[in-house]
């Protein structure tokens, strides 16, 4: 809504931000979550896939990078994989809400929440 972002912004106009690609979702989510490029092969995967479903809304990365950092932290790497998917298939939910309006308003309240 670039009316509120003008509003917001006063005196500043503000930047107008872009969808991401599956690839830079792809490489912002690995920045994020991993502080890193490199991503362990058990995590390619689900790693990918919950890129792909946060289509191209950055924030929707943010947010689930601070999830998924937390699960990082596990030891054992089948533990590790395993949030991970939960995570994914939470993320489906989240963004399989018809309502964009909706599905930001949950995604920026899963960020308040955490």
């Amino acid at each position: 809504m670039e009316d509120v972002g003008v509003f917001a912004s006063c005196p500043r106009q503000p930047n107008k931000l872009h969808f991401f690609t599956e690839t830079e979702n792809w490489e912002l989510l690995r920045w994020e979550a991993l502080l890193k490029l490199d991503c362990p092969p058990e995590l390619e995967i689900v790693g990918q896939l919950i890129a792909r479903d946060c289509e191209g809304l950055p924030l929707a990365i943010v947010v689930i990078e601070g999830i998924l950092a937390a699960k990082f932290s596990a030891k054992d790497s089948t533990e590790v994989r395993k949030a991970w998917e939960k995570v994914s298939m939470r993320v489906n939910t989240y963004l399989s809400e018809n309502d964009s309006a909706n599905r930001m308003k949950k995604f920026i309240s899963l960020s308040y929440d955490r």
